[in-house]
């Protein structure tokens, strides 16, 4: 039994060393062949020069075959480029740049498709010209300059000769999608993927659909609070299967572990990046780094130090021979993050200085921000408050700039704002008390004088702060007051359904008003929205009919989303509740649960969305909204 097992052994040696030399030889063979080709289109350049063409050429060889190939254009351009017209250096520095491309020599590739393009007539060759421009973008692209590539895939899709090929359009916008990601513009990235995937499941593409569903749920992860998403990574992974390509299966499964992993469950996520793993043998060089810099995220999240340095120091050396710049800077903040973990700081600080100066290069400005931001937590562990409060300021005004760029909700802002000046205000004063420390003997002739402009400027300060707060309660229980009359006024219209009927109703227009009308009693009479778990799914199978029927019911009926619908209805309660003496024994808590809220912080939110105001300035202001001003009393009476 041994001696078949040898054998058995033996035989499938053979058989993968045969498979090897086979790849190898089928490799060299698809070289010699473009090669050919190649040599061919030059000598055709040398007497008819107009008719020059770049074609898409494949990227898979095996990269010894190509080294070779790639070496000997690289050694024989510079004897014969003083020979060759201005088409046969554009095809020749074209297929340098194509190869350069493939070895992931990128910023060479980045210099052979821009001295070729400085050839290149824009109005004369447009393909030759959009071929170009099209590989510098996915050069940049490699090099992690993501705004550039996309400025680049911005200009091309303008160009009259894409207008008409749909196919290429589609491939563009895939690495837009991706680009748009990567500098976290969210929405645009959400918006494309949404038209990718559609195309892609209408053609049948199991694998491009696969992968655009990946991408919408990681944006939906970045734009919404609960985590529904997970859904499309669900469906992405079955619809992998179901295409049969083994690359595609691996990368999903290493897509959700990243979901997982930043929705905080580093276990589920270390179970998809482990099913991940299997299929590395069908990974590029990318997809591997892919994964590994996942694993060692993962692993620094679970406390697992040094299984976590193990996969940032491999994820960094990739990175490195790849040129990345936002896979380096992200190695970089892991190890980081592994050396704060043990108390290193100095290093935690270097990787996280060397993070910050790639990432720029790469223009996530939301992730400058978070890196700026453990900078200064990091220099305030090592007593270098001064350092600490500088990081902080560049967080803060990164933050700032993305936000007001990208147009991101003003709650977030806000939040932001409030943080950074609790954690200026706690640095400022450590800094105050070691330099009171160090100059005590100077502060001590100077006390008398600083007491007694600081007591002028008190009284100042407090005049000014007791104007201020006036003003203050004045707008807040101008805002009350505001609340309470809209409830008066809503009152009304439900009373006497002032909502204008329509002159002419069609069969679903009717459907429509008989559906909204049943939503109003489930919320207004039934109070359904106090069920906490309460979803677009749940209330259409309530009102009998489907979710993107009832969600555009509810646009055309009460001008928002369902979402914003349930929230003004619980808030509205909510408001009630806080004014009824029979309930004046429920905490806050007590009236976020009654009211359909999981959280104090979601209350919290959605209060001062809906009424301008917090919960408890609304209960201190709103005795004082009931007496009338004297304005209206004239009024009043006449």
């Amino acid at each position: 039994m041994k001696t078949y097992g040898f054998a058995y052994k033996i035989s499938g040696l053979l058989l993968l060393l045969s498979l090897c030399l086979t790849f190898l030889a089928n490799s060299q063979d698809r070289i010699a062949q473009r090669r050919k080709i190649f040599n061919s289109q030059i000598e055709t350049l040398s007497s008819h020069p107009d008719q020059l063409s770049l074609d898409k050429r494949s990227k898979w060889y095996n990269n010894d075959s190509l080294s070779d190939y790639y070496s000997e254009l690289r050694a024989r351009y510079p004897h014969i480029s003083s020979k060759l017209n201005k088409p046969q250096k554009i095809a020749w520095l074209y297929e340098i740049g194509l190869l350069q491309s493939c070895l992931e020599l990128t910023d060479s590739a980045i210099i052979s498709y821009e001295v070729a393009l400085s050839l290149t007539d824009k109005y004369k060759n447009p393909m030759e010209y959009l071929r170009l421009r099209e590989e510098l973008a996915f050069a940049y692209r490699q090099y992690s300059l993501y705004k550039k590539s996309n400025d680049i895939y911005s200009e091309i899709l303008g160009m009259p000769e894409l207008k008409k090929d749909t196919a290429e359009q589609i491939h563009i916008k895939y690495f837009m999608a991706e680009n748009y990601e990567n500098l976290g513009q969210y929405q645009k990235s959400l918006e494309l993927c949404q038209n990718l995937y559609n195309y892609a499941f209408q053609k049948g593409d199991f694998t491009n659909a696969s992968y655009n569903l990946i991408q919408i749920g990681r944006m939906a992860g970045y734009l919404e609070k609960d985590t529904s998403y997970f859904e499309y990574f669900h469906l992405a992974n079955m619809l992998a299967e179901k295409s049969g390509v083994k690359r595609r299966i691996g990368n999903n499964l290493v897509s959700t572990g990243y979901a997982y992993s930043n929705a905080g469950l580093p276990l589920k996520a270390l179970s998809y990046f482990t099913k991940g793993l299997k299929y590395t043998g069908e990974f590029t060089l990318r997809d591997q780094l892919y994964c590994i810099s996942g694993l060692a995220s993962t692993y620094l999240s679970l406390d697992s130090i040094s299984q976590s340095f193990r996969y940032a120091k491999q994820s960094k050396k990739i990175a490195s021979g790849l040129k990345g710049y936002s896979w380096i800077s992200e190695s970089y903040e892991v190890l980081a993050g592994c050396y704060s973990k043990l108390g290193i700081y100095d290093s935690a600080r270097y990787y996280l200085v060397e993070a910050v100066k790639l990432n720029k290069l790469s223009g996530n400005e939301s992730r400058t921000a978070e890196l700026f931001n453990k900078l200064s937590m990091t220099c305030g562990k090592l007593n270098e408050q001064e350092n600490a409060l500088s990081y902080l300021d560049s967080s803060y005004m990164s933050y700032k700039k993305f936000v007001s760029k990208k147009n991101i909700d003003r709650l977030a802002a806000l939040r932001n704002e409030s943080d950074y000046y609790i954690h200026k205000s706690r640095i400022t004063e450590l800094i105050s008390k070691n330099n009171s420390e160090k100059e005590k003997s100077k502060l001590f002739l100077l006390l008398f004088s600083a007491i007694s402009v600081l007591l002028f400027l008190a009284i100042l300060f407090s005049a000014f702060r007791r104007n201020q707060l006036k003003k203050l309660k004045e707008s807040y229980v101008g805002l009350v007051k505001k609340n309470i009359e809209l409830d008066q006024l809503t009152n009304r219209l439900q009373d006497c359904d002032a909502r204008p009927m329509r002159k002419v109703k069609t069969e679903s227009i009717k459907n429509e008003d008989i559906i909204a009308g049943k939503l109003r009693k489930r919320l207004q009479k039934d109070e359904i929205f106090t069920n906490p778990d309460l979803s677009l799914k749940i209330l259409a199978e309530d009102l009998g009919t489907n979710t993107s029927y009832l969600s555009a019911i509810v646009n055309n009926h009460f001008n928002c989303n369902l979402k914003t619908l349930i929230n003004k209805h619980r808030i509205d309660k909510a408001r009630k509740m806080m004014v009824t003496n029979g309930y004046s024994h429920y905490s806050m808590d007590g009236i976020a649960t009654e009211v359909g809220f999981k959280s104090r912080s979601g209350f919290y939110l959605a209060f001062k969305s809906v009424t301008g105001i917090t919960p408890t300035l609304y209960i201190e202001n709103y005795h004082l909204a009931l007496i009338p001003s004297e304005e209206e009393v004239e009024i009043e009476n006449g």
